[in-house]
């Protein structure tokens, strides 16, 4: 192991990539942090997408590649990544992303500097695939999570209001991760990827601080048209169609009692999802019997 640059994991998840994941790839490789592997998991594939990775593999022996014998959905995927990577950090990465040099060499840095981390992020900027810029988010002033406690940092993830949903402190799935707070939440609990993100930061947020850093130095890829609508038939997409939320609620709270990730003095936040619940119940209740306005 080398302890001045410790081993970082990028975990890719590719599906019919072709158009996108040479640019993600050359981003990726151009990394100038010097201890680094790409751990591709292609999932049945039908372009030319299993092919350019294959390709990229022969070449650099810094990529690991697998393919899935069918397609298992985009969750398992993730999932595959994950077990496949040897890191003590761990990153996921879309096929559709860019990330400046400067990425993983200022997160690693970042994690270093605080042994209570769990997840770094910077500055994420979010374009659509003509590359026209949508907005830059970032977690300035009152917002950045350097000064949250564990409390208020899930509480900001886990809000069923859309002001706080609007701050986007679900991008944190994209940041750098310690791999040992990964292990403590998938291997416990692996199904928690078909909850969404919030889901699975909220026992990361539990058990470990989130760290932020205000530079752009990676661009996330968004759509007009939603997931839901690109890949309606994915496994995840037909699980969320299916996923009430007392039942999302109500898992997170079980994870959080038998998380053994979680100190014990900070399981009592489970107190606080039933306010979420009726919060959520009461929304739903106004939008159904709110009367429309009138025009003149």
């Amino acid at each position: 192991m080398n302890a001045q640059f410790p081993l970082v994991s990028i975990g890719l998840p590719v599906y019919n990539s072709e158009k996108t994941i040479v640019r993600a790839l050359d981003s990726l490789l151009a990394q100038n942090y010097p201890n680094f592997e790409i751990v591709i998991s292609d999932n049945s594939s039908t372009d030319k997408t299993a092919e350019i990775c294959r390709q990229y593999a022969e070449r650099d022996n810094r990529i690991k590649f697998n393919i899935n014998p069918k397609n298992l959905g985009i969750n398992a995927n993730f999932y595959i990544v994950y077990k496949m990577a040897a890191g003590k950090y761990f990153m996921w990465a879309g096929s559709d992303d860019f990330w400046q040099p400067d990425f993983i060499r200022t997160l690693v840095r970042e994690l270093e500097s605080d042994t209570r981390a769990g997840v770094a992020l910077c500055a994420v900027q979010r374009a659509y695939p003509d590359g026209s810029v949508e907005d830059t988010v970032q977690f300035d002033q009152v917002r950045d999570p350097n000064n949250f406690s564990n409390w208020q940092m899930v509480a900001n993830l886990l809000s069923p209001k859309a002001r706080i949903k609007d701050r986007k402190y679900n991008l944190f799935i994209c940041g750098l991760f310690s791999r040992e707070a990964v292990r403590g939440t998938l291997d416990f609990a692996d199904e928690i990827l078909s909850y969404g993100e919030r889901a699975f930061l909220s026992q990361i947020a539990l058990a470990y601080k989130f760290r932020y850093v205000d530079e752009v130095l990676f661009v996330k890829t968004i759509y007009r048209q939603p997931f839901k609508e690109r890949q309606p038939d994915d496994q995840y997409v037909q699980a969320k169609k299916r996923l009430s939320y007392l039942r999302y609620y109500y898992q997170i709270m079980v994870w959080t009692n038998k998380s053994p990730a979680i100190p014990w003095r900070r399981k009592w936040f489970v107190i606080v999802i039933p306010h979420y619940m009726l919060h959520k119940f009461i929304y739903k209740l106004q939008k159904r019997f709110r009367r429309p306005r009138m025009t003149s």
